[in-house]
C-alpha cells in the first residue's frame, strides 16, 4: 500500500513537471487565440463526458470477485459496455459541434469539436485488464503507462506546434495521445479483452456507478 502511494505521488509530480514544460515551450509557438479555441473545445468535451460516465471501471475496481473467470466476464462486460458509451460520447460532440460554433461566434470551433470526437473512440479500445493492478493496489503499469503516454504527449505537441503554427497541433496531439495510450496498454499487459455482454454483471457495474456519477457530477459542477 505505501508503495503504491509512493509511486502515485511521484507520477503526479512527474506528470505536473512534464505539463509545465511542454506549456512553455507551446506558449512560444502557439498563439493566445489558438489556447482560447481548444479551451472552448474541452470544455464542451469535459461536459459531455462527464454527463455519460457511468464510473463502470471504478465499480469493477470496488467489487470482490469470487475467481478470475467471473473478473473476466466483468472486465469484458465493462469493455464492451464503454466502447457503446464513448460511442455515443462521440456522436453526441458532433450533434452540438455546430450549435457549440454558433453560440461562441467560432466557425472553426465546430471542426474542432468534430475532430476531437474521434478522440474518445479510440480511448474505448484501452485495455481494461490494467484495472486488475489498479485492484491490487499496483500502480507501476498504471504509472508507466501514463508517463509514456505524456512523453509521446509531450514530442507529439512540440513536434506538430513547430510545424503548424495553429491549434491544430493541440488537436492532433490528444488523438495521437489517445492512440498510443491505448497501443501502450496492451504492450504493459497480456490481458486480451474480447466483446461480451452479461446482463447481471452490468447491473452490478451500473448499480455501483450510479453513486460514482453523483460524485464526479457534484464535483465538476
Amino acid at each position: 500500500m505505501r508503495e503504491g502511494v509512493s509511486v502515485s505521488a511521484l507520477s503526479v509530480a512527474l506528470t505536473q513537471a512534464l505539463a509545465l514544460a511542454r506549456s512553455v515551450v507551446l506558449a512560444r509557438l502557439l498563439a493566445p487565440g489558438d489556447f482560447g479555441l481548444f479551451g472552448m473545445a474541452l470544455t464542451v468535451t469535459g461536459a459531455l463526458a462527464v454527463l455519460t460516465s457511468f464510473g463502470l471501471d471504478t465499480a469493477l475496481v470496488a467489487r470482490d470477485f469470487q475467481d478470475e473467470r467471473e473478473l473476466s466476464l466483468h472486465l469484458d462486460t465493462v469493455w464492451t459496455a464503454e466502447i457503446v458509451r464513448k460511442a455515443l460520447l462521440a456522436f453526441l460532440l458532433v450533434a452540438a459541434a455546430y450549435p457549440t460554433a454558433r453560440f461562441y461566434g467560432s466557425a472553426e470551433l465546430m471542426t474542432v469539436l468534430c475532430a476531437l470526437a474521434i478522440a474518445p473512440v479510440i480511448q474505448s479500445f484501452q485495455n481494461i485488464g490494467l484495472l486488475r493492478h489498479q485492484k491490487r493496489v499496483e500502480f507501476r503499469r498504471l504509472v508507466l503507462l501514463e508517463q509514456l503516454t505524456n512523453v509521446v504527449s509531450t514530442v507529439a505537441a512540440v513536434s506538430l506546434a513547430l510545424w503548424t503554427r495553429d491549434v491544430w497541433a493541440l488537436v492532433w496531439t490528444q488523438l495521437i495521445s489517445a492512440a498510443a495510450s491505448v497501443a501502450l496498454s496492451y504492450a504493459l499487459d497480456s490481458y486480451r479483452p474480447r466483446p461480451r455482454f452479461d446482463r447481471d454483471a452490468l447491473r452490478q457495474a451500473l448499480g455501483f456507478g450510479k453513486w460514482m456519477f453523483v460524485v464526479v457530477l457534484t464535483a465538476y459542477v
